[in-house]
């Protein structure tokens, strides 16, 4: 079985406007009349308004609602290519862009109108539009226990770069998030190194939707999940020109020394004190600009939190 983390963008939409070339017409039909109702939530003007939506159609309260849309909507036909993250899931895993029971599928998710709608198209087709299967987490969760064989929708406020400090608490959501998962599935391994495991779990990062500029922290959380676990860790995209899969070198990062280097920032995230070495300066951390001190970076927050750590400024 496998934990899949899957950065969603927001292709999606444009196949529900414009499904007549990939679906049998009576299907396209379906699916047309329902794009106005989906639009009209992607243009929502705040992203609360739509958190709500999908809170109200994911509870029991709202299951035959979900029902109802996933009837029009029809998910459980469209093809992979209705999006890049089910052409990643199809292509990378020979799934046919569908979540097997028992595995784990996490949609990363901007904290907008747009990245929760696209999150919940492609979570409807991904469990061929069974509702049922899709959980929404609109805030951290204190557990994570119960998600397995679901796919989660994990909506990442500050995940659209729009200032630092909140995408500083985006990357430390992502640290939480990560420890979760793994803690949940009885993954998490502290302190030793050379271990060799047969586990059938793995974990896979799937990085073709969602906003560019994230990538490189995702594969940061990546290599940190990977020093962490006892299961494989990899991460993939989808190579457009050949519609290929292309995985992504990762790097173990040594685990006393990222204690080390990060217990110098437990108090908040700048220091005057020099850290245990540089290994991670520029990656968790850099200088400050005044050259007086060392100043955590969002993915060193991030890397705070999977590790488990205390930062008292967050």
């Amino acid at each position: 079985m496998a934990i899949y983390l899957i950065s969603v963008g927001g292709s999606i939409l444009n196949f529900v406007r414009n499904p007549s070339s990939r679906l049998d017409d009576a299907v396209a039909d379906r699916v047309a009349l329902a794009a106005g109702e989906i639009g009209d939530l992607a243009n929502a003007p705040s992203s609360e308004h739509v958190s709500a939506t999908l809170s109200h159609w994911l509870s029991e309260e709202g299951a035959a609602e979900a029902a109802a849309l996933c009837e029009r909507l029809a998910p459980g036909q469209w093809p992979s290519g209705a999006s890049a993250e089910l052409s990643t899931f199809e292509k990378a895993g020979r799934l046919r862009a569908r979540l097997t029971r028992g595995s784990t599928a996490v949609l990363i998710t901007s904290d907008t109108p747009v990245g929760l709608v696209s999150s919940l198209l492609n979570a409807l087709a991904l469990t061929g539009g069974d509702p049922a299967r899709v959980r929404y987490l609109p805030d951290l969760p204190d557990s994570f226990a119960g998600l397995k064989g679901t796919v989660v929708i994990a909506r990442v406020p500050g995940l659209d770069t729009s200032h630092s400090d909140g995408f500083r608490a985006a990357m430390a959501y992502l640290g939480h998030l990560g420890r979760g998962l793994l803690a949940a599935h009885g993954l998490l391994r502290e302190g030793r190194t050379g271990e060799h495991f047969e586990l059938d779990e793995n974990i896979r990062f799937y990085l073709s939707g969602g906003f560019k500029a994230t990538i490189p922290y995702l594969i940061g959380l990546a290599e940190g999940m990977r020093s962490l676990t006892k299961a494989a860790v990899s991460a993939c995209v989808l190579f457009e020109a050949t519609s290929r899969t292309i995985d992504l070198p990762l790097r173990r990062l040594p685990h006393g020394v990222v204690l080390k280097e990060l217990e110098r920032f437990s108090a908040g995230n700048v220091t005057d004190r020099q850290p245990y070495s540089d290994v991670l300066e520029g990656y968790a951390y850099e200088r400050a600009d005044d050259g007086t001190g060392w100043e955590l970076t969002p993915f060193g927050a991030g890397l705070q939190a999977l590790y488990g750590m205390r930062n008292e400024a967050q």
